[in-house]
């Protein structure tokens, strides 16, 4: 509910013509928005850490007693107020993901750089393929280019598409929370509050919506006899997440 109102409050200000960042409603917005990605980073952090342990050989037979109990106390500690848990576990991750969570410099080479320098390629592909260089296609290709955190989770999750076992389960941990954890603790250090911002926490509010249903033991059973199942968290995590798609932000509307 929380991050659904910091988003409808990012995205009414898109509509007011006269807002700029001076505004009392541009400031609240922001605020909002970093406040929701420092928890859900601390959230995804939690996330990935309980899906590497997983990911390890022989991790059912393990079994992992209390792992579960553990969440549930964690959770409880970062939601009572007055502990301010939010805060010190994201002051601890912030510091210990130090440079790697570091915003990126902003680069005159921007998505329509890129498009046009895509154009110019397509320029030279067979006519087989104009389908798939046309305009709309190298808008996609360039919104993923010429964002890192976008091309670092395609080739993530490209890579863990190919694998099995193991290296899957800890694949769809990176890919679901390993990456994006770090992608919001960026945009929480950055000074304004963009697109991808809106992004993240939409992305977290899907993954959150999630981990709600599969506290049920009917669902978590369902979803233990899905085949591929890593295969399709990894797929499914791309879509929500790749700015050429924005399927966060499609769901959330």
């Amino acid at each position: 509910a929380a991050a659904d109102a910091a988003l409808r409050a990012s995205l009414a200000l898109d509509k007011v013509e006269d807002a700029d960042d001076r505004d009392p409603r541009a400031s609240r917005a922001r605020d909002a928005l970093r406040d929701q990605l420092q928890f859900w980073a601390v959230v995804g952090a939690a996330g990935f850490c309980r899906g590497a342990l997983r990911a390890l050989p022989f991790a059912d037979a393990l079994g992992w007693p209390f792992l579960d109990e553990f969440r549930g106390v964690f959770c409880a500690w970062l939601h009572l107020g007055f502990l301010d848990g939010v805060g010190v576990a994201h002051a601890a991750l912030d510091r210990a993901a130090g440079a790697r969570a570091a915003p990126a410099p902003r680069r005159r080479q921007d998505e329509s750089s890129w498009s046009r320098t895509l154009a110019a390629a397509a320029a030279l592909a067979p006519p087989a393929l104009a389908r798939f260089t046309g305009g709309a296609w190298r808008a996609r290709i360039g919104a993923v280019v010429a964002d890192a955190d976008g091309w670092r989770v395609l080739a993530a999750g490209c890579l863990s598409l190919v694998t099995v076992g193991p290296l899957t389960r800890l694949g769809a941990a990176v890919v679901g929370f390993g990456l994006p954890t770090l992608a919001a603790l960026r945009c929480a250090r950055a000074d304004d509050a963009d697109a991808k911002s809106r992004r993240y926490v939409a992305y977290f509010g899907c993954v959150g919506v999630r981990e709600l249903l599969l506290l049920h033991d009917g669902v978590a059973a369902l979803a233990g006899w899905v085949p591929l199942r890593n295969h399709l968290v990894v797929l499914a995590a791309l879509w929500l997440q790749l700015p050429a798609i924005d399927g966060a932000l499609k769901l959330h509307a």
